[in-house]
């Protein structure tokens, strides 16, 4: 039962309660420990739109995609993977710098999404934002920067390939790197 409380039924990650409860757990240890942690935010590009064009089982089926290549193949064993709700999804990187975390997310989604055939089949593009947690900060504040930098991809560059991170220090996040899922 305890199990069931914790996961989403849809695609058998965590959800969305046990996200905060992790990230509650993870910053207080980050802090404690002095380590770092990261946090990522992913969210499928025009996923509305595949749900009006192919249906809601096709849509199922995305993040259902999305959920299979966040969690097998070339990924780290202590990395969380949550879908938070609707189309969006978040990584907890533990003992991960800001820079390794989105090397480790775009080679994740590079090399296993093309794996995935219902990705490849709607030409999945995923939007995301990484932040390194900062040590103090509120929980709330960490996921708002993560989510900012996350929603300035989907905002500034509608449909591309890109990710944005929220650097450690006070500089504005910048754009980075491309990541997609190949067609």
């Amino acid at each position: 039962l305890h199990e069931l409380v914790q996961t989403d039924a849809l695609t058998g990650l965590y959800n969305r309660r046990k996200f905060f409860e992790d990230l509650a757990r993870e910053t207080a240890r980050a802090r404690r420990l002095e380590t770092p942690l990261c946090l990522a935010y992913l969210d499928v590009d025009c996923f509305k739109e595949i749900n009006d064009r192919h249906g809601h089982v096709e849509g199922d089926a995305v993040l259902r995609g999305v959920a299979h290549m966040l969690t097998v193949g070339e990924r780290r064993e202590v990395d969380l993977s949550y879908r938070l709700g609707g189309d969006e999804f978040a990584v907890l990187l533990l003992q991960a710098e800001l820079a390794d975390a989105e090397a480790a997310l775009a080679r994740t989604i590079r090399d296993r999404g093309p794996v995935c055939p219902v990705l490849r089949r709607y030409g999945v593009q995923l939007s995301f934002g990484v932040a390194q947690y900062r040590p103090g900060e509120t929980s709330e504040a960490f996921v708002g920067r993560t989510d900012h930098a996350m929603y300035a991809v989907k905002e500034g560059r509608k449909g591309a390939a890109m990710h944005r991170n929220a650097r450690s220090d006070p500089r504005p996040a910048r754009p980075s790197a491309a990541a997609a899922v190949p067609s």
